[in-house]
C-alpha cells in the first residue's frame, strides 16, 4: 500500500512539473525539432524538480549535489540518482 502511495504521489509531482508551460513548451521544441540532447536536458530538470518537490535531494547530470563525500553530477551511471531524509552530508565509510 505505501508503495504505491509512494507512485501515485511521485507520478503526481512529476505530471505537475512537466506539464509547467515553460517545461511542457521546451520539451515539444526540443522533440519537434530533434534535438534529444536539449529535450534529455530538459527532462533530466523535471525529474530532480519533482525530487525536489517530493523532498528529496537528487543529483543528476548538470545538478551537482553536495551531499555525497565526491560532488558529482550522476553516480553510478544512472542519470538521476534520489536520497531521502538526507538532512547530513554522507562521510565515507572508514574501517
Amino acid at each position: 500500500m505505501k508503495t504505491t502511495l509512494l507512485i501515485r504521489d511521485w507520478r503526481d509531482a512529476f505530471m505537475k512539473e512537466i506539464q509547467g508551460h515553460e517545461t511542457a513548451l521546451r520539451l515539444k521544441e526540443a522533440a519537434l525539432e530533434e534535438r534529444l540532447t536539449d529535450w534529455t536536458t530538459a527532462l533530466t530538470a523535471v525529474a530532480v524538480a519533482t525530487c525536489k518537490q517530493m523532498g528529496w535531494r537528487a543529483s543528476a547530470k548538470s545538478h551537482k549535489l553536495d551531499l555525497l563525500p565526491v560532488q558529482r553530477s550522476e553516480y553510478l551511471a544512472l542519470d538521476v540518482m534520489a536520497f531521502c531524509d538526507a538532512k547530513k552530508r554522507w562521510r565515507f565509510l572508514l574501517r
